[in-house]
């Protein structure tokens, strides 16, 4: 039986933030890639169970998905990054308070640059969607 390896959709998360250091957050990466998959499993056509070993941080699809699946989850384990991103930053605004906040040049730069990404992301996320074949009936 054919299978894919999560590690395909991880590169492709990874890809898309190449002057991100991930180095030693395999745990964080693992956590974004189960975030997305329950985010997106009724979307794609395929099946997106997967196994995944915790003692040799590998795992694999239960079968093979094609690289559109694998774009949605990817772009779903991106969103979920920027919600994060965008959740430290307003924690660091609210503690600070917009005035205090704003008077920083790279945290207002940070905040704003965020904002944009996870909206655009949305928009981009949703129009992807919506080129995915239907067939949920089929399943």
């Amino acid at each position: 039986m054919d299978t894919t390896n999560i590690q395909e959709v991880i590169d492709s998360f990874l890809i898309k933030l190449p002057t991100v250091d991930f180095t030693g957050k395999e745990n964080m990466i693992f956590q974004l890639f189960k975030t997305a998959v329950a985010k997106c499993s009724r979307k794609p056509y395929d099946s997106l169970e997967y196994f995944y070993d915790t003692a040799i941080k590998e795992g694999y699809f239960l079968n093979k998905i094609h690289d559109d699946s694998i774009e949605l989850v990817s772009m779903y384990m991106l969103k979920e990054y920027y919600i994060r991103e965008f959740d430290l930053t307003t924690s660091r605004k609210k503690y600070l308070g917009t005035q205090a906040f704003n008077k920083i040049p790279s945290s207002k730069e940070n905040f704003d640059i965020v904002s944009d990404k996870l909206k655009s992301l949305n928009e981009e996320i949703a129009t992807f969607e919506m080129d995915l074949p239907d067939y949920s009936d089929e399943r």
